[in-house]
């Protein structure tokens, strides 16, 4: 469903200057093997606390995206 969503969006944007927020190289990046992170380290180590969790920086990101046109 995604890579159908990808060549559309790369169809509708073919004429424009702008990019698709997801196209089939995004789409690669994120499907990618091995794709995972962990701040475990930093935490231990430099008491690092993040200032936002998963879900809030996500909802920030969707709303930057919708705000500056992107979606």
């Amino acid at each position: 469903m995604a890579t159908l969503i990808a060549n559309l969006l790369e169809t509708l944007y073919a004429s424009s200057k702008a990019m698709p927020a997801l196209n089939r190289e995004k789409l690669s990046e994120l499907a990618a093997e091995n794709w995972n992170c962990s701040i475990e380290k930093i935490r231990s180590d430099l008491g690092y606390v993040p200032e936002y969790d998963l879900e809030k920086g996500l909802a920030q990101t969707l709303k930057w995206y919708k705000e500056n046109k992107w979606l």
